[in-house]
């Protein structure tokens, strides 16, 4: 499955710009299973290519039966570990079932893990759109990033978080921007404030624990896949 996007061009444009100067709870939707029919249904390569054999496969993709609405409930895994790559979730379009970027065909709650079994990150979708938030995690288990969609399914800003909860930058959707968003940044005491020649330092070390962080979990998974 395929969600994230990447931030290099967003801290790279701020970086320019400087020197220029509601909760949700995950339902089990094995619960909603009304009519059981447990196999596997796929299998894809690192790629995503999906096979209908195991051909040395990356992952594999388990239906467990249809809901009342006649639904799928599926669930991804890890070939290497047997380990769970998601929770399991609902396919409401026959066309997500084959795909290995099911979010377009998923209604409900999907929970990304790493081999391990710790989070990686968790979104909450309405027939393919998401809503609410999108939660990525630090390596090390706690929020790092929090994305806020309106019941539009439109982006209204996003929040990167320090491991103890604080606040470090908030993005802000903005269509009257020429680069899409606003941006604020928080010192340590967890007040707002826009980066300045005199606070060059405090903003260029919140850019690099941002960037450390995703670079650690890049390496967890790539070190957790071999």
């Amino acid at each position: 499955m395929l969600y994230l996007y990447s931030k290099a061009l967003l801290l790279s444009l701020i970086v320019m710009a400087l020197s220029a100067c509601q909760s949700h709870v995950a339902p089990d939707a094995k619960q909603q299973v009304v009519k059981t029919e447990e196999k596997t249904l796929a299998y894809f390569q690192k790629n995503g290519q999906y096979s209908a054999q195991n051909n040395q496969a990356a992952f594999r993709r388990t239906l467990y039966g249809k809901t009342a609405q006649h639904y799928w409930v599926v669930q991804d895994f890890y070939q290497h570990t047997h380990t769970p790559q998601t929770n399991a979730f609902i396919i409401f379009d026959e066309r997500g079932l084959y795909e290995w970027d099911t979010l377009p065909f998923i209604d409900g709650t999907v929970v990304f893990y790493f081999p391990d079994g710790s989070k990686k990150s968790t979104v909450h979708l309405q027939k393919g759109q998401a809503i609410g938030t999108k939660e990525t995690y630090y390596a090390s288990g706690e929020v790092f990033k929090k994305q806020f969609f309106n019941a539009q399914h439109e982006a209204t800003h996003e929040d990167y978080l320090l491991p103890d909860g604080r606040i470090l930058m908030r993005l802000n959707a903005d269509a009257t921007n020429k680069e899409g968003f606003t941006y604020q940044v928080y010192d340590e005491q967890g007040q707002a404030y826009i980066p300045t020649p005199e606070t060059k330092e405090l903003f260029l070390h919140a850019i690099t624990h941002i960037q450390q962080a995703e670079i650690a979990l890049q390496q967890k998974q790539e070190a957790l896949s071999d």
